[in-house]
């Protein structure tokens, strides 16, 4: 289930929450697909999710187990920074100017990433690029791996809306600063995806007691002590009445201490083998 939850703790946006107007440094998917691109895995999670498909979670499943057994699919960071083109070495040295200086912005996003890096940024196979790695973004988010490979896809998503902010000439230090942080806008149509409701499940019978049972239990249990103990107390009182009246010894008298037990007791054979005689039917 946790595969279709809608991306927790993941530092992206849905398609309603950020627009380039009021959010001009985020980087977002639907605008490359508005720039003539596509996005065939996009596409067929959408049918996917067709509210006429009975099966969307195991299509979805389907589609991504293709798409990440296939050549498009970028499974590690290092393959991240080869793809781009070194963006991400480029990222982290413009990250680490100072003082800043959009020149030398320029200069390592070239030195780095190509010469015409800042010119091709509008041609159709750094826009088809681009897509890829939002394909490969979108998997991560269903198919979480880690952090480290969501965050090196988004990082490479910034460092190419990094290349069309620097060109823009009215852009400095604060704009390309904030498109480092720009968070991507994930696209329309796919989040939040459905998951499987999992029924609660019914507990199997226990043949561990309830707390209530166990104090049922114990109290039949103390109230058969007691009665066998008041039984026992009485025969033997008995036993010494019926000393007292057989024997020439000086009457008996139990003494008892401050828990009700009795201290004495007789003295002869004939009564401490009636005693034991209780005490053997009390244990059974």
């Amino acid at each position: 289930m946790a595969n279709f939850e809608l991306f927790r703790f993941v530092d992206v946006h849905s398609p309603d929450y950020l627009s380039r107007d009021n959010n001009p440094f985020t980087t977002s998917f639907d605008d490359l697909i508005t720039a003539g691109g596509t996005s065939a895995l996009v596409d067929d999670i959408k049918e996917a999710l067709d509210p006429e498909n009975e099966t969307p979670i195991e299509d979805i499943n389907t589609l991504l187990d293709a798409y990440t057994g296939g050549t498009s699919y970028i499974g590690d960071e290092t393959a991240v920074n080869t793809v781009t083109s070194n963006a991400l070495t480029a990222m982290k040295l413009i990250q680490d100017l100072d003082p800043f200086d959009k020149d030398d912005a320029k200069t390592i996003l070239q030195a780095n990433m190509g010469s015409h890096i800042l010119t091709d940024i509008t041609t159709t196979t750094i826009r088809d690029l681009r897509l890829r790695i939002w394909d490969n973004l979108i998997v991560e988010i269903i198919r979480p791996t880690g952090t480290v490979l969501k965050n090196a896809l988004i990082n490479a998503l910034r460092v190419y809306r990094l290349i069309e902010i620097v060109n823009l000439t009215d852009s400095g230090e604060g704009e390309i600063k904030q498109t480092l942080r720009g968070i991507p806008v994930l696209p329309s149509g796919i989040f939040k995806l459905p998951y499987k409701q999992v029924p609660p499940e019914t507990p199997e019978p226990s043949d561990n007691p309830t707390i209530e049972e166990i104090n049922i239990e114990l109290k039949a249990k103390l109230d058969k002590l007691n009665a066998v103990y008041n039984e026992i107390l009485g025969q033997y009182e008995e036993l010494i009445r019926e000393y007292n009246a057989t024997s020439s010894e000086t009457t008996f008298v139990p003494e008892y201490d401050t828990e009700g037990n009795i201290t004495n007791g007789v003295t002869t054979f004939e009564w401490t083998k009636k005693l034991r005689d209780l005490s053997i039917n009390f244990k059974s």
